[in-house]
């Protein structure tokens, strides 16, 4: 065979283009970090600066600081949310550069190895055993099995002969053959898979949930400026600094910090991911693991380690078994025989190989021809049916080796025409040493497993038994036919046996239309579309490339005990952002009766723009973060996964009103009856967002208090509460003239400290009450 020449694959090349999936085009960092700002709550910040802006150029009131601060945060959140999906893309392109395949082409009348990205059509590629087929195209000579597992699911290798069309992406198993490319990159079978992917996009269930909720907050907080506008104007008539003072409390009540915590506490809960092999595609599929219910996996790869062991040989076979394996085979029950030989020092001793006949799936059996002492002897291996066929003989060694979960392959010698059988070997996929533990902090979790395989019901069941999964099994077939009631079987777990690939996205399908939260793994390109729609697509380390795209999480290291801890990892993290919002809106809710009520208690401005931008500076940033370093696996690991599935709970939104509410009132009654008649305008002004300051700050113990963490094991929140502290100390000393105000006396720290008693106790008595039991 001659192939193309040189000239005209250079040609193709020029027509055709690369012998790769066309990918989107890369993003550019500057879209990619300006695509972060399109949510609710930074379309109404980037508002709140314009009109800051705008304000400060027209009058000589200062609310520069005010812009600058809300950019500030806005530029955080979005560096990171970058960083993160640069960071995830950059090293699945180092993955797909160390799977970079070459093969063998015909040109100019000689095989040359090239790069596959260089395969062109029409072009002559040899096909051996181990090599991955480079593109879609037809066999023309020779004659090979091939594992098209990663379309169909089967396991068992297809034979391909003269005519045949193969398909890129799959891997030739045995044999020898040439193959003439018919279809290259995105016009192959998994090309065409691909572009439907484009536009497959899902928003996640967390980002949903916080869209919404700041839809809610963001009526909410226009009628609060409208009445605080409303009643400042009407009591002071000084238009401007009323109108500065309804845009900062805007700004002090919306909690801009939200989506910056939610990132860093997914980015913290990434990175501790990423040291367990875990690579996280789209930041948001970490609070989505959260609220996972249903974890569906297979069995090969994810429970056992993929790879064929042997582990029973019948006695007569002990010392021939050398004779039967095929040699330099990549089927996997050769390799395993192979191994098992070499390990108990077993080799050939005499005679000559004259010929073998390779597994053959019509037959089922694979045969060798050895010339010992003068004659020639066959040496028979296969399915045990087949085998006692052929030796009219039984063995019930087998049912009982197939009720362990083996695979059995039967063994026969044959002199002449007379066959004799010699016993079965029985294989095992070894289970992971991770895999009981993760079933157990399955339990633990309220996790429910589903495993889905193509093997026998007995085989599939006495695996399910040996990790712990409940010992309910339907077959493939039964869920196609009746999925409704396939789930009602499966809905406390069990095992789906003799399952097709499609079987699997029929499974997400049915337990999404039954409102269930799922996670799914899969890594062939038939587990696409079930990446895609699955909550949580969790691709295997050492899948297609096609499936890595489509997963939300890449496991660089495949084990189902990391899915567990990922799992358990997002629930922490959304209750680090449930505390935030505990505690930043019941802090907020007390500012916004603080400003309803205070302009019918005093006719000056208590609550100005700049003291709401300090509180808003201090009590926003630095200690509200700190939730997101919170290790609640303790708390969270035990919970229902509905527990998470909201980013609210009543007790939440209860004990926000009622502690923001309570200490909204306890602080203007404090200013009514106490403040204003023992102080002077200035150092009463000062003592009363004082108040408001470290009230709020104080009340990061009783949010914790509230999800029963430990008061003082978060480092970083006892250092940022020292921190305000000190820094609004300086302020009202040192620059007390910034916020129209005076430094206090003693009698003014005493005052406060009075003050924060009655709070801290308050508060405390409010989560007691309300808290979650």
């Amino acid at each position: 065979m001659y192939g193309l020449t040189e000239k005209e694959a250079k040609e193709k090349l020029k027509k055709y283009g690369l012998n790769e999936l066309k990918r989107k085009k890369k993003t550019s960092l500057l879209i990619l970090f300006l695509s972060q700002f399109t949510d609710v709550f930074s379309i109404l910040l980037i508002i709140a600066v314009l009109i800051s802006t705008i304000l400060y150029f027209l009058h000589y009131e200062d609310t520069l600081t005010d812009a600058l601060l809300i950019l500030l945060i806005l530029f955080v959140n979005g560096g990171i949310s970058t960083f993160q999906q640069w960071k995830a893309e950059e090293t699945l392109n180092k993955l797909r550069k160390l799977q970079q395949s070459y093969v063998i082409v015909i040109r100019d009348g000689k095989a040359k190895r090239i790069d596959s990205r260089f395969v062109t059509v029409g072009d002559a590629v040899i096909l051996e055993e181990g090599l991955r087929i480079p593109a879609d195209g037809k066999i023309v000579e020779g004659g090979i099995a091939v594992d098209e597992s990663t379309f169909t699911g089967e396991s068992f290798p297809v034979e391909k002969g003269k005519g045949k069309n193969v398909w890129a992406g799959t891997f030739v198993v045995s044999g020898k053959g040439v193959m003439i490319v018919e279809k290259i990159g995105n016009e192959t079978r998994v090309g065409e898979l691909s572009k439907k992917l484009e536009g497959m996009e899902e928003i996640s269930v967390f980002k949903e949930q916080l869209n919404d909720f700041s839809f809610k907050l963001l009526r909410g907080v226009l009628i609060a400026m409208f009445v605080f506008f409303a009643a400042s104007y009407i009591r002071t008539h000084a238009f401007i600094t009323v109108l500065l003072a309804s845009i900062a409390l805007v700004v002090a009540v919306v909690p801009e910090g939200l989506p910056m915590v939610a990132a860093i506490t997914m980015m913290h809960g990434v990175h501790r991911l990423a040291k367990n092999d875990v690579l996280v595609r789209k930041l948001e599929s970490v609070e989505a693991l959260g609220a996972v219910e249903y974890v569906i996996f297979d069995k090969t790869g994810t429970l056992t380690k993929g790879s064929l062991e042997v582990n029973y040989v019948s006695d007569k076979l002990r010392t021939i078994l050398p004779y039967f394996i095929l040699p330099n085979s990549m089927d996997p029950v050769e390799r395993a025989i192979d191994e098992w030989c070499k390990n108990n020092k077993l080799s050939i001793k005499d005679g000559v190989l004259i010929n073998i006949a390779p597994f053959n799936y019509k037959t089922r059996r694979s045969s060798t021809i050895w010339k010992l002492n003068g004659k020639d002897v066959e040496f028979t291996k296969g399915a045990p049916e087949v085998i006692f066929a052929l030796t009219k003989s039984k063995d019930d060694v087998v049912s009982s080796l197939t009720s362990k979960g083996m695979r059995v392959i039967a063994f026969a010698t044959r002199k002449g025409r007379r066959w004799k059988y010699l016993g079965v070997v029985g294989f095992k996929d070894p289970i992971k040493e991770t895999a009981r533990q993760a079933l157990d902090e399955m339990k633990k979790a309220h996790l429910i497993p589903i495993m889905i395989t193509g093997d026998h019901e007995d085989t599939a069941r006495a695996i399910a038994k040996e990790v712990g999964i409940r010992d309910v099994a339907i077959s493939g077939e039964e869920l196609r036919s009746n999925p409704s009631k396939a789930i009602d079987k499966l809905k406390q777990g069990g095992v789906v046996f003799r399952a097709e690939p499609e079987d699997k996205l029929l499974l997400v399908e049915e337990l999404k239309r039954k409102e269930h939260t799922i996670a799914a793994t899969g890594d062939g390109v038939n587990d696409v579309l079930l990446l895609k729609r699955a909550d949580v697509g969790i691709a295997m380390g050492n899948g297609t490339d096609i499936a890595k795209e489509a997963a939300d999480i890449v496991l660089l290291k495949d084990d189902l005990l990391t899915i567990v801890h990922g799992i358990i990892e997002g629930r922490t993290i959304i209750t680090n952002v449930r505390k935030f919002v505990t505690f930043l809106l019941s802090s907020n809710i007390a500012e916004v009766v603080c400003a309803f009520a205070l302009p019918f208690l005093s006719s000056r401005i208590i609550l100005d723009a700049p003291k709401l931008l300090w509180v808003n500076l201090l009590t926003d940033g630095l200690p509200a973060t700190t939730f997101a370093f919170d290790d609640d696996f303790k708390q969270v690991e035990r919970k229902d996964p509905r527990y998470f599935r909201n980013l609210t709970l009543p007790f939440m939104e209860r004990t926000m009103l009622v502690r923001g509410v309570g200490t909204g009132i306890l602080l203007c009654a404090f200013f009514f009856f106490f403040i204003s008649r023992n102080f002077s305008s200035s150092e009463s002004a000062t003592l009363f967002f004082s108040a408001l300051v470290v009230g709020e700050v104080m009340c990061l113990f009783v949010t914790r208090y509230l999800f029963n963490a430990p008061l003082f094991s978060n480092k970083w929140m006892l250092f940022s509460i020292f921190a305000v502290f000190l820094l609004h100390s300086i302020a009202i000393t040192y620059f007390y003239h910034l916020f129209k105000a005076s430094p206090l006396s003693l009698f003014g720290w005493l005052s406060l400290g009075l003050f924060l008693l009655i709070d801290i106790a308050f508060s405390f008595i409010v989560a007691h009450l309300l808290k979650e039991k």
